[in-house]
C-alpha cells in the first residue's frame, strides 16, 4: 500500500491535490514524462518527483514488462533529466515463475549496470546553485502573474529593454486561482550576472511569484 501522503499521478495526468499542506511528494505512473512536467511539478509544489513503473526490461508478453536494456536505461535518463527519482524493474521470464519484479532474487539483465554508472555520475555533479557561470549558460525560471489585459506584455517587456534573449517560454493554468497563469521561461544568461538578476529583480516586483529554477551551461545539439 502506498503512503497516503503521495498523490498518484494517473495515466492521463489528472489528478487532484488534496490536504496540499501534508503532501510530501508526488508518484508519477507511466507514460514516459515529457521532461518539461516533472519540472513543472517540482517547481509549482516544490516535492520531489518519483517516476515510479516506467516499465520494466524484461520478455513477458505484456507491453508494461518487454523493455530492451536500452530502453529501460533511456526512461532513467529521461526521468533524471526531468528531475525525478526513478524506479528500477525486471521482468525475465524463468524457468520456475520467478520474477524478480514480485519476488525479488538474482538481476539477469543489464540494465542494472548501466543505470548505476548514471547514479554514480550524477553523485559527482554539482548541483545547479553550486554552478559557476560559463560564458555560455542559461537560467530557467518560474513565473505567476495576474489575470490582466497585457499581463504577458508586461512581463516579456523588461527582458526585451534589457537585451536579454528568451529560448523558452510554456504556460500553465495555476492552481491557486482561476483564469491566473505561471510561465516557465528559459532565457540566456546566468542569474550571477548582474544584468540578469537585475531584470528578475524588477520582475520579481510586479508578479504575483518569482522562482529560479536554476543556472546551467547552455548546450546545443549537434547534427
Amino acid at each position: 500500500m502506498r503512503p497516503p501522503v503521495f498523490e498518484l499521478l494517473g495515466r492521463q495526468l489528472s489528478f487532484r491535490l488534496r490536504q496540499r499542506e501534508s503532501l510530501t511528494g508526488l508518484l508519477f505512473l507511466f507514460p514516459p514524462p515529457l521532461l518539461q512536467l516533472p519540472r513543472s511539478f517540482r517547481a509549482q509544489f516544490g516535492k520531489p518527483v518519483i517516476y515510479d513503473e516506467c516499465k520494466y526490461e524484461g520478455d513477458v508478453p505484456q507491453g508494461w514488462g518487454n523493455l530492451t536494456p536500452r530502453e529501460m536505461t533511456q526512461r532513467f535518463w529521461l526521468g533524471t533529466l526531468g528531475g525525478c527519482y526513478v524506479g528500477h524493474g525486471e521482468t525475465y521470464l524463468h524457468p520456475e515463475d520467478i520474477l524478480w519484479w514480485s519476488k525479488g532474487g538474482a538481476l539477469h539483465g543489464k540494465s542494472a549496470g548501466r543505470i548505476q554508472w548514471l547514479k554514480d555520475f550524477m553523485a559527482k555533479a554539482p548541483p545547479f546553485h553550486d554552478l559557476q557561470p560559463t560564458g555560455d549558460d542559461k537560467t530557467a525560471v518560474l513565473i505567476s502573474v495576474k489575470d490582466q489585459p497585457g499581463a504577458l506584455y508586461h512581463l516579456l517587456l523588461p527582458f526585451a529593454d534589457a537585451g536579454i534573449s528568451l529560448t523558452r517560454i510554456e504556460s500553465r493554468p495555476s492552481r491557486q486561482k482561476a483564469w491566473e497563469y505561471v510561465f516557465f521561461i528559459d532565457l540566456l544568461g546566468h542569474i550571477q550576472d548582474p544584468k540578469v538578476s537585475a531584470v528578475l529583480e524588477k520582475i520579481r516586483e510586479q508578479s504575483d511569484a518569482l522562482k529560479v529554477l536554476g543556472s546551467f551551461p547552455r548546450a546545443e545539439l549537434q547534427e
